[in-house]
């Protein structure tokens, strides 16, 4: 299913580890809502800013999923309202992000710098919904 012009369902739901392991992660209809929001009000505008392709590393993951990739109990990827992303260049996607935030051209829950000192691993970007507790534009860098 197509949910922006760069992003689709299948993308947001794919793991090796579900694969491998045999772990449904199929969303249900509030984690579905989540990840299309997520899409469209934040994958796709960097995306579309970015001008370069964006790999999503981890976006929704069941509870057996999350479980097993030992994430937090209370992960937004657990209600389909977060994504791991990836580019060539880790930290110009960061920057541009962060200044989207700063512009008021996106609006988040999280941005997360996830691990590295240089440039990030991936960066982590969530938005709110009625499972977590409210953030707006949370700033965090997990450096090691």
């Amino acid at each position: 299913m197509k949910l922006t012009n760069n992003f689709t369902l299948e993308e947001m739901i794919y793991s090796n580890t579900a694969i491998q392991k045999g772990i449904p992660n199929e969303p249900d209809d509030n984690a579905l809502q989540n990840i299309k929001e997520l899409a469209k009000e934040i994958l796709q505008p960097i995306r579309d800013k970015y001008n370069k392709p964006i790999r999503i590393n981890s976006g929704y993951r069941s509870q057996a999923l999350n479980k097993s990739l030992k994430g937090a109990s209370n992960s937004d990827h657990l209600y389909g309202a977060a994504a791991d992303i990836c580019s060539e260049d880790n930290l110009k996607l960061f920057n541009l992000i962060l200044s989207m935030i700063k512009n008021k051209e996106i609006k988040c829950r999280q941005l997360i710098w996830e691990y590295g000192t240089i440039k990030p691993k991936w960066v982590h970007i969530s938005i709110n919904h009625n499972k977590n507790k409210y953030k707006d534009n949370q700033i965090v860098y997990i450096k090691n």
